[in-house]
């Protein structure tokens, strides 16, 4: 076993059970290699973070849910929520697509009936204290991603299920902001060096929406602030699916300016920042050795709205691709 493990999910809404899948067979595939039907990945980990859609499984995972149940909670809860928890369409223009309470409802239920505390009001705090656990929410009033983290002393006494929310129920258009009164946080002016004032008030919405659906960077900040860095570390990062970007300069040099203006709108930087922390935790295993990452994605046929359940068995079939990979094998062996 590594010395230290960390797992990081990007976001991706339903299309997250292509993680929950490949998560599920990791589990059952050490449960089977170490001779023990009781192992949870929880028991492995230093680090668990995620955003969004990934939120909501590095929190079940770091609460002690088994893996089983969190497939289940995307295969089959997930479609049906998205299915049936829509707000009606003639309020489209004054409501988010969706109803947020159902998610929040079950989220709650899950924690309450298979995590290790059996207790949906577990707070980050209450986690244990060999796991950190980080999820990541967009502040509208500090314009930035606030990065939530079990072992912070001013985050402990928030409530688990309502970090999760916070970076995964909570975004535009599908379920709005979240406001949260009470938040603390810090603001720093551009003076040098910066002057720091404390702040009230949060309104969070989804992590995924900015740079952060990927937090491979958080992940290589902690390992250097942690000083992990001589350590023997296994990243594992768990994709949604990724669709090629790719275009050839006989195309790219005909773009026009209202192509790149469409292009800069549908998430070019969102999707910019995932390859580039990529290969900025590849390029660092290079120079350290003893850090590997193991990035496990599926190319997708199509770029699939995050809410899409008309193509489920592409994410799952995703899932089987990852499974049936050398890098998956690796990963195994190695753990």
């Amino acid at each position: 076993m590594a010395k230290r493990v960390i797992l990081q999910v990007d976001g991706g809404g339903i299309l997250g059970i292509t993680p929950a899948i490949v998560l599920h067979r990791l589990e059952t595939d050490l449960r089977a290699k170490h001779g023990n039907n009781h192992f949870l990945l929880r028991d492995m980990l230093t680090l668990c973070c995620g955003t969004s859609t990934g939120a909501i499984m590095a929190g079940f995972v770091a609460a002690g849910v088994d893996a089983a149940n969190i497939d289940k909670f995307y295969s089959i809860d997930g479609v049906d929520l998205f299915n049936n928890s829509k707000n009606p369409i003639y309020t489209r223009f004054l409501k988010p697509k969706f109803q947020r309470q159902p998610f929040i409802n079950k989220l709650n239920a899950i924690l309450q009936s298979f995590s290790a505390s059996q207790n949906a009001n577990v707070t980050l705090g209450q986690l244990p204290n060999t796991l950190r656990l980080m999820t990541t929410a967009y502040n509208l009033s500090s314009h930035r991603t606030h990065f939530i983290k079990s072992y912070d002393p001013n985050d402990q006494a928030i409530r688990l299920a309502d970090a999760v929310a916070w970076s995964a129920l909570s975004a535009a258009y599908y379920f709005g902001k979240i406001n949260v009164p009470n938040y603390t946080w810090t603001r720093l002016d551009n003076s040098t060096p910066p002057n720091s004032y404390p702040e009230a008030g949060a309104s969070f919405q989804d992590g995924g929406q900015g740079t952060q659906n990927c937090t491979l960077d958080f992940v290589l900040a902690e390992i250097l602030a942690q000083g992990w860095e001589h350590d023997d570390v296994v990243i594992i990062s768990l994709g949604t699916g990724s669709k090629t970007k790719f275009t050839p300069y006989s195309q790219s040099k005909d773009i026009s300016d209202i192509g790149q203006a469409i292009k800069f709108i549908a998430n070019q930087a969102r999707d910019e920042s995932t390859t580039v922390q990529e290969m900025a935790a590849r390029y660092i295993c290079k120079k350290l050795p003893n850090i590997q990452l193991f990035r496990l994605d599926y190319e997708s046929p199509e770029d699939y709205d995050l809410d899409d359940t008309d193509h489920v068995d592409v994410y799952k079939k995703g899932a089987q691709q990852i499974i049936a990979s050398s890098e998956y094998g690796n990963l195994v062996g190695l753990l």
